[in-house]
């Protein structure tokens, strides 16, 4: 079967803009300076700093990403893997468009779902219920087929016995697992998750790794950033290893794997 590229990642860049003080002011420097000035007085030392000019801060790129190319095939499951501030997270931002990129170019063919934050958008003075629907609406879900799917949604959520609680009363672990059940019910052709699995239970984990078997069996196109490689093992195809901003190796999973636990 010829293969049918679904994202594609082409010179991939992305910078932030970083401040870097070089006597230059800002509001944190201005009290800073004050603050040392006012305790030297009352010590009756005389500040170094007091007599220096305050200039702007210069401002730098910090590359997030840098040249980044690969492609991923309908029906691949992917795992991105790599240390913290490796740049995986900021390319799910991009391939979600929460943020666009400094230059090249992420492309993605068929309806995309991005499970990054789940709980984001969650009213904290609403109960699990109401937040049910309105989040679900919010994603375009209509009401008569959330009515139709609640009971499917709270069983996966796990947390019927709060459901009628304020959201600003769960754990962390319960709005994931909620915002998680709820996202379920889009039927994405692609799906892109960051860390869904760092929270939760062990029930919790189980269910999603089994959602997410059952999405793969039906031919959805997954990439998934996971610091638990033995979830990335049990899921995934395909592994892109990234470091400091760069795609450094991809290739299969044990072999990619085998390659990131002996360095």
């Amino acid at each position: 079967m010829k293969s049918e590229p679904v994202i594609i990642v082409q010179n991939l860049g992305k910078y932030f803009k970083r401040n870097e003080f070089t006597g230059g002011f800002a509001l944190q420097n201005y009290l800073e300076f004050h603050v040392r000035n006012s305790m030297a007085n009352l010590k009756g030392v005389h500040s170094s700093h007091q007599n220096k000019t305050l200039y702007f801060h210069k401002e730098n790129k910090f590359w997030a990403l840098k040249n980044v190319s690969f492609k991923i095939n309908k029906g691949e499951t992917v795992g991105l893997i790599g240390h913290n501030g490796a740049g995986k997270s900021v390319l799910l931002k991009i391939l979600s468009q929460i943020t666009k990129p400094s230059e090249g170019t992420a492309e993605i063919i068929g309806k995309c779902n991005s499970m990054l934050e789940v709980d984001t958008g969650f009213h904290w003075e609403l109960s699990g219920r109401e937040n049910i629907f309105m989040s679900g609406a919010i994603l375009g879900l209509k009401k008569q087929y959330i009515e139709e799917k609640f009971d499917e949604i709270l069983e996966l959520s796990g947390i019927a016995s709060f459901i009628d609680m304020p959201i600003k009363r769960y754990s962390s672990g319960m709005r994931v697992r909620l915002g998680f059940a709820l996202a379920t019910q889009l039927k994405p052709e692609i799906l892109i998750l960051d860390e869904i699995l760092a929270v939760g239970d062990e029930v919790f984990r189980v269910q999603c790794v089994e959602y997410l078997q059952k999405m793969k069996k039906n031919g959805h196109t997954i990439l998934i950033v996971s610091h638990n490689l033995n979830t990335i093992q049990k899921l995934c195809d395909r592994v892109l290893w990234f470091e400091k901003g760069r795609l450094k190796l991809e290739g299969p999973t044990y072999k990619i794997l085998n390659m990131y636990l002996k360095k």
